[in-house]
């Protein structure tokens, strides 16, 4: 009996905008997959409406504290595209804190 191969196609958590991958390829690697494992770790408490610019702080504390920002839009789907990425002061990153808007280190 013959079986038609079927696939199953992965949801993404995230899309990422070309703009987001040429600024988080600059990032050094061990700081990368730091950044990206907390991003994907975040990924279902990405929410926001439609059409609106979104910002999300992050710290990533390897020899010394990492802080940036995400910024990410919702265009026509319930998946976020995430637009950018730069590196924040702390300062920034404590007021992101206060708006509600970062991300959790699970570890």
């Amino acid at each position: 009996m013959d079986y038609a191969p079927r696939y199953t196609e992965d949801e993404k958590p995230y899309e990422l905008d070309e703009e987001f991958v040429t600024q988080v390829r600059e990032l050094p690697r061990h700081l990368l997959v730091e950044v990206l494992r907390l991003l994907h770790d975040n990924a279902d408490y990405l929410v926001g409406p439609q059409d609106k610019y979104i910002e999300i702080g992050g710290v990533v504390e390897l020899e010394y504290p990492y802080f940036f920002k995400i910024g990410y839009v919702f265009y026509y789907s319930d998946t976020p595209v995430l637009v950018s990425f730069e590196e924040i002061s702390q300062d920034e990153y404590l007021d992101l804190i206060l708006e509600d808007s970062y991300l959790i280190n699970l570890d």
